[in-house]
């Protein structure tokens, strides 16, 4: 709904234009960027996009494995409850990290990094799950290629 109804504001908050830049600024943008939306893609590999879709359980069933609900949802589940998805931090980087800011830009930003700060309480054990499952997923990966 968000995305269907949003309309831009034209009103600008800031603006450094890029010629004013010094390269390492530009280099540091672009880095930070090129990282948050790596993050972004690793998150969803993390969280299973296979799961999201379908995929993975359906492999699992017609190789005869049990489902792989089955032995982490409680603790996805947990995670889940203390913060949502990691792709928010990486948005609000690429949000906050905008040589143009405008309103609407702004407003969205704030919005997703109050949401951060105030519902946001991750716990070590939602460490420690993140760390098995890249170690999972790594291995998982591996074996394909």
């Amino acid at each position: 709904m968000l995305v269907k109804f949003w309309r831009p504001v034209g009103s600008c908050v800031w603006s450094f234009p890029a010629p004013s830049w010094p390269a390492a600024g530009l280099d540091l943008c672009f880095g930070a960027h090129s990282l948050a939306w790596y993050a972004i893609y690793a998150g969803l590999v993390m969280r299973d996009f296979g799961d999201l879709l379908g995929v993975t359980p359906l492999l699992h069933a017609l190789r005869g494995l049990p489902g792989p609900e089955d032995r982490r949802a409680a603790e996805f589940n947990a995670c889940l409850s203390n913060a949502r998805h990691g792709s928010f931090t990486c948005f609000a980087v690429i949000l906050w990290l905008r040589p143009v800011m405008t309103l609407d830009r702004l407003l969205i930003a704030v919005a997703i990094t109050v949401h951060m700060y105030a519902r946001w309480k991750p716990s070590p054990e939602d460490a420690a799950y993140h760390e098995r499952r890249w170690k999972e997923k790594s291995n998982s990966l591996s074996r394909c290629y």
